[in-house]
């Protein structure tokens, strides 16, 4: 936290109220904004724990520490052992600080948002910049970490400034300027890992598959999925690697196309993350059935895609299931 806050900017610039009265533009200092902490603020702070904590660990590794005697109680040695790598931390990053502060950068955060934010932002919705997005995001799921807050993280704002402007043109009776917005992959997105749960159900035979698929069903209809990522699990789960990503990139295609050609409606009414499928189609795309319509397509094309997969998988467990039914038997 300290090794974040000292590449951090300690000012605010805004409009603020002094006695009663708004000035604009106005600057702040000695205060920590709230956008640290905020999606501009994840890489950041991500990349700084990694170096500070690696840094620590390389100081106490080499015993750059201060040792006790073994009458003092752990509790007060331990204290006096990390002062040394930890200090040799904090004078890293004001270095650090002041060597930013000579850049046109300024700061940390304001250089990864920089580097990272607005070449994104510049690029849209673009389609390569989505599949990209999707790639990390799956990668990041199968191997058990929530890829939608990380990626969102960058992704997210992008997203939200343009299903804004959406909104705005859709009020005023114009042409949508995006196709990719937060409405658009909110509500499309929320039926491309459905197929799974759906063919634990329908198609699959072990007992394992098919409680999976039972208890995770209803809440994959209102777009909560860690019942069968974590349950059955996809997570690090070899045999769903390939549709998991590229069965999610196919569907993308599939939808973003349809609304190239103005097939698919694309969804401008914000409806909750939770409102159940088929019915967020039809609302958010401002009663037009064709929203629902394209999600239940999505779901057909998800579960041919997955079909072969799932069932290699339902083999497997039903073997597994035979063999422990034997051994119970011997």
């Amino acid at each position: 936290m300290i090794a974040f806050l000292l590449l951090s900017n300690f000012s605010y610039i805004g409009d603020v109220y002094v006695n009663g009265e708004v000035v604009k533009n106005a600057t702040v200092y000695g205060v920590i904004p709230t956008s640290l902490f905020s999606s501009t603020g994840i890489f950041p702070c991500l990349i700084t724990t990694l170096v500070s904590l690696r840094l620590y660990w390389f100081f106490t590794k080499k015993n750059l520490t201060i040792k006790m005697p073994d009458a003092v109680p752990p509790n007060v040695s331990n204290s006096f052992s990390s002062l040394i790598p930890f200090a040799l931390v904090v004078l890293i990053f004001l270095v650090i600080r002041n060597l930013f502060l000579m850049t046109p950068y300024l700061y940390f955060p304001d250089f990864i948002n920089q580097v990272l934010s607005q070449p994104l932002l510049a690029i849209g919705d673009s389609v390569g910049a989505v599949m990209i997005f999707i790639l990390i995001q799956q990668l990041l799921w199968f191997f058990g970490i929530h890829g939608a807050n990380v990626v969102g993280a960058v992704w997210k704002p992008l997203l939200a400034t343009m299903a804004l402007a959406n909104m705005e043109a859709f009020q005023a009776g114009l042409p949508l300027p995006y196709i990719v917005s937060d409405t658009f992959w909110g509500v499309y997105s929320a039926v491309f890992n459905f197929s799974i749960p759906l063919l634990l159900v329908l198609v699959c035979k072990s007992i394992r598959a098919k409680s999976i698929g039972k208890l995770s069903i209803v809440p994959a209809m209102f777009c909560i999925h860690e019942p069968f990522i974590f349950g059955l699990p996809v997570v690090l789960n070899t045999l769903l690697f390939i549709p998991f990503i590229f069965v999610y990139l196919l569907q993308f295609i599939v939808v973003y196309l349809l609304a190239v050609v103005q097939i698919a409606p694309i969804p401008v009414v914000p409806v909750p993350w939770t409102t159940p499928l088929i019915l967020s189609g039809f609302l958010s795309t401002n009663f037009n059935i064709m929203g629902a319509v394209i999600q239940i397509l999505l779901i057909v094309v998800g579960c041919i895609g997955y079909y072969p997969f799932i069932k290699a998988m339902d083999k497997q467990f039903l073997q597994e299931e035979k063999k422990e039914l034997q051994e119970g038997n011997a």
